[in-house]
């Protein structure tokens, strides 16, 4: 449940903590401690939000630096070295964003539905070979 505390609003606060107690005190420590447990979390989201944000400009311009224009204007030596700094530097990049990023959820396969053998689509597909 959602709880309006001036401009804020607090989710996931329980509301039979509040109706078991009518100590002001304590009611006004308990919003204290739960306000404080929101911000913290609301600093930890952003903070990985911004790191989420810096690895994908990194991602962003090692791709850039590896396949853009003056990627081509490399030579020999210098080019084998630069595509093999660049190629640590994505893979770092990519497991990086892999770490903080949630997994993807896979879809489940629906079952192939059947017709019942005495159905008109059943039949009609019995003679389709």
């Amino acid at each position: 449940m959602n709880i309006c505390a001036g401009k804020r609003i607090i989710s996931g606060m329980d509301i039979t903590e509040l109706l078991s107690t009518n100590d002001p005190d304590t009611l006004r420590q308990l919003a204290l401690s739960l306000l404080e447990e929101n911000r913290k979390k609301d600093a930890s989201l952003s903070e990985k939000d911004h790191q989420i944000h810096l690895m994908r400009e990194a991602l962003m311009l090692a791709r850039q630096q590896r396949f853009g224009r003056q990627a081509e204007s490399f030579s020999g030596l210098q080019c084998s070295l630069f595509e093999e700094d660049a190629d640590a530097d994505i893979a770092s990049a990519e497991t990086q964003l892999a770490r903080l990023l949630p997994e993807p959820e896979e879809k489940k396969a629906r079952p192939v539905r059947k017709n019942p053998a005495g159905t008109p689509c059943a039949r009609r597909n019995r003679y389709r070979t």
